[in-house]
C-alpha cells in the first residue's frame, strides 16, 4: 500500500478514535454528523432576541437587546441605537456559518483557555422563554481564512462541548469593531417615505458662529404632504416639485454622522449649537415628531468649505459631527423647492381646458366621441367637433407653461384677476389658476397666474393671449363626426319619398341591402364616407336655411344608439352649394357623395 494511503487512512483513524474519546460518559455520538456541522442547529435570526459579546482581552462585554419594533440597541456599555448594518452581518454569520470538527487540537493549544473573544446569541423559544448558546473565538489557523473555536450549543449538540472547531474568521471580524462602529451613525430611523411635514426655521451663520439680523428667519419653511402632494404652508402656500422635495426627505431621513463628538451635552455652545443656526422638525406617519439641532463649529479662520457643521437629535445625547452635503441639501432655499409648471398634469388625462384672458375664451370638452370646440360668443350651440391635432397643439401650449420667476414678496401677493386657465380631469376635479395683469419683472414680460389655493403669483412667458384668441375656426375639425364601422349595425337612407337600410353582418362583417341577399359592393365602397363625412369649410347659414333635395343619413350602432346628417344642395352667398347639415352645423361638402348616395337609394 502507498505510504500516502496509509497515512491518510491512519488519521480517519485517530479522528475517530478522538471523537468516540470525547462523546465519553456512555452516550452514543454520531461522529460522522459531528465533522461538519451549523454553529447552532436551528437558529433563525428572525428568532434572536440579544447579542453578548465579551473580548477578554481588552476586558470589553458588547450586549445588544432587540425590541418589540425589531430594532437593536446597544445596552452595554453604553445605551444607544445600534447601527444595523454590523447586526445584521453578524446574524447572518452566526445562523449561516458551518464548523469543521479539529479532532487534533485541544483548546489550550489554539488560544481557547480561555478565548480571544466570547460571543453569546440568546434566542425566543416558542413557549415564551429564552436559550442561550454561545462560540468562543480562539487562534487564526495556518491558512488565515479561520478561526479555532469550541461550540456551547445546548441540549444534544453540547456532547462534544469540548471539541475544538475550525470556523469562518469572518466571525472575529465581524465583531472585532471599534465601539463607535456599533453605534447607530442615521439621526433619524425612519425611510423618507414616511416624513409628510417638515419645519425648518432659523438661518446660516457666519464664520464666527454670528448671525446676521438682515437674514433672520431665512431658511424658514414648513410644508406637509396633502392629497399625494407636497404643499408649502409656511411662508406662504405653494405646491413644491417631488424631484425637489424627494432630496430633502431622503437627507434628513438618511442623514449620517461622520463622527460622534461628545456624550457630555451640558455645554453645546462649542460645537455652534447653543443658539443652533437652525432646526428641523419632522414627523412621520406613525405620528412620531423628531427635531434636529444644526450647528457650525465656531472658527473665524477657516475656509468656507471647510466648516464643520453639527447636529443634536432632541432627547438623544450625542453631539455628532455632520457631512457638509446634507447640511447642503438640508438648508435649500424655499424657491429651489417650488414647482414652476402652472399646470401639472398629463395630456391624456384631461377632458377639458378653459382659458380665458381680457374677454377672449377658448373652450374644448371631449366626450367619447374626441374633442368639440364651442364658440364662446354663441351660447347654446351644440359644441362642434375639433380637429385632434389642434387641440393637441393647443392643449400642449397649456400645459408646458412654466413659472419664470415667482413674485414672494408679501406686497407683491395683491394683484387683479383678468382670466383663468383651467383643466378638467377624468372625474370631473379641475386644476387651474387665475390669470392676472401683463407686466415686466426681472427683466421678463408676461402674464401673472396664481395657481389654485396658493399665495404667489409667477410670470408666464407663454403667449396666454395668442392662445386665448385662437380662431375658432382653425380648431374645427374637418370631420362632422368619425364612426368606426366594427361598432356600426345599420344604415338607412331616405329621401324624394324613398328609403333603404342596409345591414352589417358582425360575423363576416359585410354589408347587405335589407331585402336582398350577398354583399352589396357598391354600397361597402361607400361606406368609409357615409362614417366619416368630412367637410370642405363650415358655413355660417342660419339653422333654419332651407336645403333642397335633401337626402338623411341615419347610422345606428350595435348599442342602438343613430347618428343623422343631410345632404343636399343650398344658395349661400349667391351659390348653389352641396352641403352636409348635422344638427345646427352646416359645411359645404363635395357633391360626389351625395350623388354616389342618391344614385344608391334609386336602385
Amino acid at each position: 500500500m502507498h505510504l500516502r494511503t496509509t497515512l491518510a487512512l491512519l488519521l480517519v483513524v485517530l479522528a475517530l478514535g478522538a471523537l468516540a474519546w470525547w462523546g465519553g460518559d456512555g452516550q452514543e455520538t454520531d461522529p460522522i454528523a459531528q465533522l461538519d456541522r451549523p454553529l447552532f442547529s436551528g437558529l433563525e435570526s428572525s428568532r434572536v432576541v440579544g447579542l453578548r459579546v465579551d473580548f477578554t482581552d481588552r476586558e470589553l462585554t458588547l450586549e445588544l437587546e432587540r425590541g418589540p419594533s425589531g430594532s437593536w440597541s446597544l445596552i452595554a456599555p453604553v445605551s444607544f441605537a445600534a447601527d444595523p448594518g454590523p447586526v445584521k452581518h453578524l446574524l447572518d454569520l452566526v445562523t449561516r456559518s458551518r464548523a469543521e470538527l479539529a479532532p487534533l487540537m485541544t483548546p489550550d493549544a489554539v488560544g481557547l483557555d480561555p478565548g480571544v473573544v466570547e460571543i453569546e446569541v440568546i434566542e425566543s423559544l416558542a413557549d415564551g422563554s429564552t436559550r442561550s448558546r454561545s462560540i468562543q473565538l480562539g487562534e487564526t489557523d495556518f491558512d488565515g481564512a479561520q478561526v479555532f473555536a469550541t461550540i456551547r450549543a445546548g441540549g444534544a449538540d453540547d456532547e462534544l462541548a469540548d471539541a475544538v472547531y475550525r470556523v469562518p474568521r469572518a466571525l472575529l471580524t465581524a465583531v472585532d469593531l471599534p465601539l463607535v462602529e456599533w453605534r447607530e451613525r442615521r439621526l433619524l430611523q425612519a425611510s423618507s417615505r414616511d416624513v409628510i411635514v417638515f419645519r425648518r426655521r432659523g438661518s446660516l451663520p457666519e464664520m464666527d458662529g454670528s448671525f446676521d439680523p438682515a437674514f433672520a428667519g431665512e431658511l424658514d419653511l414648513d410644508f406637509e404632504l396633502a392629497a399625494n402632494q407636497f404643499y408649502a404652508t409656511a411662508p406662504y402656500r405653494a405646491r413644491l416639485h417631488p424631484s425637489a422635495v424627494e432630496p430633502l426627505r431622503l437627507a434628513i431621513a438618511g442623514a449620517r454622522a461622520r463622527r460622534f463628538l461628545a456624550d457630555d451635552t451640558s455645554d453645546l455652545r462649542p460645537f455652534g449649537l447653543e443658539p443652533p443656526a437652525f432646526t428641523i422638525e419632522v414627523e412621520l406617519r406613525d405620528g412620531v415628531r423628531q427635531r434636529v439641532l444644526f450647528g457650525v463649529m465656531p472658527d473665524p479662520g477657516a475656509d468656507p468649505a471647510d466648516r464643520r457643521w453639527t447636529a443634536l437629535v432632541e432627547g438623544r445625547p450625542v453631539v455628532y459631527e455632520l457631512n457638509p452635503v446634507d447640511v447642503r441639501i438640508l438648508s435649500a432655499p424655499v424657491d429651489q423647492l417650488l414647482d414652476y409648471d402652472v399646470i401639472n398634469v398629463l395630456a391624456t388625462g384631461v377632458f377639458g381646458l378653459e382659458l380665458r384672458v381680457d374677454g377672449a375664451e377658448v373652450g374644448l370638452e371631449r366626450d367619447n366621441l374626441g374633442w368639440t370646440v364651442a364658440d364662446s360668443a354663441a351660447t347654446g350651440d351644440e359644441p362642434r367637433r375639433a380637429d385632434e391635432g389642434a387641440v393637441a397643439d393647443l392643449l400642449g401650449e397649456v400645459l408646458s407653461a412654466e413659472v419664470a420667476a415667482f413674485l414672494t414678496e408679501p406686497e407683491q401677493r395683491e394683484q387683479p384677476v383678468t382670466g383663468r386657465v383651467s383643466v378638467r380631469l377624468e372625474g370631473g376635479e379641475e386644476i387651474g389658476a387665475d390669470v392676472g395683469p401683463r407686466i415686466e419683472y426681472r427683466g421678463l414680460e408676461g402674464r401673472l397666474v396664481r395657481r389654485d389655493g396658493e399665495d404667489l403669483w409667477g410670470l408666464v412667458t407663454v403667449d396666454l393671449d395668442g392662445l386665448a384668441t385662437t380662431d375658432q375656426s382653425s380648431l374645427l375639425s374637418a370631420y362632422v363626426f368619425r364612426l368606426d364601422e366594427l361598432n356600426q349595425a345599420t344604415i338607412e337612407l331616405a329621401g324624394d319619398e324613398r328609403s333603404a337600410t342596409w345591414r352589417r353582418d358582425p360575423q363576416q362583417g359585410l354589408w347587405s341591402r335589407a331585402g336582398a341577399s350577398g354583399e352589396d359592393r357598391e354600397f361597402a365602397l361607400q361606406v368609409e364616407s357615409i362614417l366619416a363625412p368630412r367637410v370642405r369649410r363650415w358655413l355660417e347659414v342660419d339653422s333654419g336655411a332651407v336645403m333642397e333635395s335633401a337626402l338623411s343619413v341615419e347610422i345606428v350602432d350595435r348599442a342602438g344608439r343613430s347618428q343623422t346628417y343631410e345632404l343636399g344642395r343650398m344658395a349661400v352667398g349667391g351659390e348653389s352649394l352641396s352641403v352636409v347639415r348635422a344638427g345646427v352645423r352646416t359645411g359645404e361638402i363635395a357633391p360626389r357623395l351625395t350623388e354616389t348616395l342618391v344614385d344608391l337609394l334609386a336602385r
